[in-house]
């Protein structure tokens, strides 16, 4: 009985420590708890050093307050594409779908609705419902 307490201990904590959080995703957690606070201030530094070290989501939402000017971030679509196109390289779905919708809107990159079409369909292969609806709707020239 012992060594199958021990066993399970030893699995048990083996999961545990393989859930545990990198400290690029710590660093992000931090954010989103000021950020939950109102604390934009000091949401926004925690998501750019996650970003800088190149966690998707991090990536992502830098992106969105660069393309909107939010949260004390310079509105600089070309910036939002750049960031964007990291995420979306590492297979982040939602920066696929932002991706596509600059290349369809010419926001922050020229034009390019072959582009669009590519990274909407790398997004709804992903069941993202953004994408898939855009694809739908780029397809259908509306």
């Amino acid at each position: 009985m012992k060594n199958f307490l021990l066993i399970v201990t030893m699995i048990l904590c083996g999961a545990l420590a393989a859930a545990e959080p990198t400290e690029v995703q710590a660093q992000y957690d931090l954010g989103d708890q000021y950020f939950r606070q109102g604390k934009y201030a000091q949401a926004v530094p925690c998501y750019r050093k996650a970003a800088e070290n190149g966690y998707a989501p991090a990536q992502n939402t830098m992106g969105v307050f660069a393309l909107n000017g939010t949260y004390g971030v310079k509105k600089d679509p070309r910036e939002a594409v750049s960031w964007f196109r990291k995420a979306a390289e590492k297979g982040w779905s939602p920066s696929q779908c932002y991706l596509g919708e600059c290349y369809e809107k010419g926001t922050g990159v020229e034009k390019d609705l072959k582009q669009a079409e590519y990274w909407y369909r790398k997004a709804a292969e992903k069941k993202n419902r953004g994408a898939i609806k855009a694809l739908q709707r780029l397809r259908s020239g509306r």
